[in-house]
């Protein structure tokens, strides 16, 4: 068949090293994204959509930039941090903000799939798995970290 020379140039360019391609119906998925869960879920299967693939460009975009996402928890809030992958706890720290990297003691670690089975910090402090981590520790994609610091 007549193959679309847009898209066999840009699969061609795709294929270069840290560079990576997806296909992504942006308006369809925006449009899908409005509705509620579960009509979200039928219109995608009538469209022949498994899963949508926006939530997946950012994890694409992170992993071509050699980044991981990092967490902090401000009340109720969860707040999404961006570092190199490899970075420690007091990289994390000074991402944050530098005085926290100054005066960097400790951070407290969770991973956010056990902060979620635990149902919240309270239940996962009690069930031991939020340990203590020094400046040296190299932060995981999915970390929430709670960094101690004097200052």
């Amino acid at each position: 068949g007549n193959a679309d020379p847009v898209w066999t140039c840009l699969q061609e360019k795709a294929a270069a090293p840290r560079t990576g391609w997806c296909r992504l119906a942006a308006k369809t998925e925006w449009e899908l994204s409005q509705l509620p869960g579960e009509e979200q879920q039928e219109f995608s299967r009538a469209l022949g959509l498994e899963t949508l693939e926006s939530p997946s460009v950012l994890r694409r975009c992170l992993d071509l930039l050699d980044q991981v996402i990092f967490f902090t928890v401000v009340g109720e809030e969860l707040r999404a941090w961006t570092i190199p992958r490899g970075a420690t706890a007091l990289e994390a720290a000074a991402a944050i903000h530098t005085d926290m990297a100054r005066g960097f003691i400790k951070a407290e670690v969770i991973a956010l799939g056990d902060l979620e089975d635990a149902g919240s910090m309270a239940a996962a402090r009690k069930q031991g798995r939020v340990r203590l981590e020094g400046k040296e520790y190299q932060v995981q994609d999915g970390d929430i970290l709670t960094v101690r610091f004097s200052g």
